[in-house]
């Protein structure tokens, strides 16, 4: 089963230090509060999920975390600083791949690293490095009209995680893709961040993905969201993602987080599948 708690602090981990500190904050947009009193950390190389209604400030917060917006109240801090834009360290991957079409696959793959000034050959090995992480090693001279759309958000994720960040921000990345290449997916980005020991936030709709890929899911209130509880998932550290539906720990962890998140999508006309719209 999992383990709840009432606050974001961390497992009692002492050799965990947390790398992102969330104190205190709120935020408003007008006179409307998106998120009230967070209260978060996050260990280094640990991989939280953050779920809740439709507006209950999930992405509210991930862009505080990176630097797009200021609090209202309280303070953030990653790996020691006033979170801020243009940050080498950090990665940010949305729903949509946004790849430049005039661009190749590998074009792509490295266009963070060009923009933060890595050289061509070091750059474009390092793509192709992720190229073939992702499985694309052999579209590197395609372009993104010539992919499905689960290859080019294969391509956003090489092109997020190339350049080895330190934390990587992913707002419901999964999303937009059918069930099968969902799975898939998931599969894979969670097989590259074992390997490369990032601090992974996703913010999602789906409990299953939540579950399935985080060592800790935040559960958040209705708007203006407050964090509920924080339970920690008690599954092997490697897992396979594709074998997780038929694992009865998974689906007692489901069946507890849903118990309280259900109580938060009530009002909100969600059907009980266990995804807030």
């Amino acid at each position: 089963m999992t383990t709840a708690s009432q606050n974001g602090a961390r497992p009692n981990d002492p050799s965990a230090s947390p790398v992102v500190r969330v104190h205190a904050v709120s935020h408003a947009y007008g006179r409307r509060w998106a998120i009230r009193d967070i209260n978060l950390e996050v260990a280094e190389s640990e991989f939280i999920a953050i779920v809740g209604p439709s507006g209950c400030g999930k992405t509210t917060l991930l862009n505080l975390l990176a630097g797009l917006e200021s609090p209202r109240r309280g303070t953030l801090d990653i790996f020691g600083s006033t979170p801020r834009t243009g940050r080498t360290d950090v990665g940010y991957l949305f729903a949509r791949d946004s790849l430049l079409p005039w661009r190749t696959v590998l074009g792509n793959a490295e266009l963070a690293m060009e923009m933060f000034g890595w050289d061509r050959a070091t750059r474009q090995d390092k793509a192709r490095q992720m190229l073939e992480a992702v499985g694309l090693s052999d579209y590197e001279r395609a372009y993104p009209a010539q992919l499905s759309q689960g290859m080019r958000q294969r391509v956003a994720i090489a092109r997020t995680l190339a350049p080895d960040p330190r934390i990587v921000f992913l707002d419901e990345p999964f999303s937009a893709l059918d069930a099968q290449t969902k799975l898939l997916l998931q599969d894979t980005f969670r097989r590259i961040w074992e390997s490369l020991g990032s601090t992974v936030i996703l913010i999602t709709h789906d409990l299953a993905e939540a579950i399935a890929m985080a060592d800790r899911v935040v559960l958040f209130t209705r708007g203006p969201g407050r964090i509920k509880n924080v339970y920690v998932v008690d599954l092997p550290a490697k897992r396979s993602l594709l074998s997780l539906q038929g694992e009865q720990a998974f689906h007692s962890m489901y069946e507890q987080i849903w118990a309280d998140l259900r109580d938060e999508v009530a009002s909100e006309g969600e059907t009980a599948d266990g995804s807030a719209k």
